[in-house]
């Protein structure tokens, strides 16, 4: 065998190689991907098991739309919510960071807590509990702008978010105190 024919196989062999590394790596990307794509249908699953506990719910039907839109925008902010604090400070995670997301938690948590209650006085007592995380909400906000730790156009995206679910909250408690 001549020394060119020797280079040939080596360079076959290490191309091989190569191939094979790759096709690992995109078994590895595409595991990964199926790990995600599974996550996001438990998400998408544990939603929709949300929507249809509240729209299949016989007890208050009229309020089942009002119902579902305030969770529905309490868990948009809880999303939100969570990408901003993510560019807080390091030294903030177990202070300011874990405050305003305990009581971002709070208000979709304390919504789906009180519709899932026997009756409309204990659904409008754990609303008057989520109105009162709202108020944190915005207090830790506000704290955070004045820190720095928030700017003008983040701070005013989720205060129009908070005012939004406050007023659907307060119409909703309303509607119940006229049935109870």
């Amino acid at each position: 065998m001549s020394d060119v024919d020797t280079d040939y196989r080596s360079q076959i062999t290490v191309h091989t190689s190569q191939i094979t590394d790759h096709t690992s790596q995109i078994t590895d990307y595409r595991l990964q991907f199926t790990d995600y794509s599974s996550h996001f249908t438990d998400y998408r699953l544990q939603f929709t098991h949300h929507a249809s506990h509240f729209t299949a719910h016989k007890k208050h039907p009229y309020e089942n739309s009002s119902r579902f839109r305030c969770l529905e925008k309490g868990y948009r902010f809880c999303y939100i919510d969570l990408q901003r604090t993510a560019d807080f400070p390091k030294n903030e995670t177990y202070g300011i960071i874990s405050q305003i997301r305990r009581s971002a938690v709070s208000v979709p948590s304390n919504i789906a807590e009180g519709a899932a209650r026997k009756t409309l006085k204990e659904f409008s007592y754990f609303l008057s509990i989520s109105l009162g995380s709202i108020s944190e909400l915005e207090t830790q906000l506000i704290i955070s702008k004045i820190l720095k730790y928030i700017n003008e156009v983040s701070f005013n995206e989720l205060e129009i978010m908070l005012v939004d679910i406050r007023k659907m909250l307060i119409g909703l408690k309303k509607s119940l105190s006229n049935r109870i």
